[in-house]
């Protein structure tokens, strides 16, 4: 899906500088519940490492702005990584702060937004009594 959007960068000294986002934007995977849309991310790295990358989330969040808006709708972005590493295979959800809109886009660089509220981790290998 393309799409068009307004997004911020906040500068060291306070300013936030607005720029268009015009590009691709894609949504893995949502789950919707009364007054909220989970929205995820998936991606595998089984080389190891962390690859959390919360403006892949912050991006295709956008498409719901006007819900919360006018509904109250909270977005809560969820980062669903599988990993290996020592042999291990595990799964981690990251699951970060609602998406919080600003004059009609979101802040890309906001720390307490990139800083997950919650950590899941799944060890795979447990699940197959290996």
């Amino acid at each position: 899906m393309t799409s068009s959007f307004d997004v911020y960068l906040q500068r060291k000294n306070t300013s936030l500088e607005k720029f268009r986002y015009r590009g691709q934007v894609e949504l893995d995977y949502t789950i919707w519940t009364e007054n909220r849309a989970y929205i995820f991310e998936a991606k595998s790295s089984l080389r190891g490492g962390y690859d959390v990358g919360w403006h892949k989330l912050a991006y295709p969040a956008q498409r719901f702005m006007k819900l919360t808006e006018e509904n109250g709708l909270k977005i809560s972005p969820l980062y669903f990584l599988r990993t290996r590493s020592n042999g291990v295979n595990t799964i981690y959800l990251f699951l970060f702060p609602p998406i919080k809109f600003r004059e009609g886009g979101v802040v890309l660089n906001d720390a307490e937004a990139m800083t997950p509220e919650r950590v899941f981790r799944v060890d795979l290998s447990m699940l197959n009594n290996n």
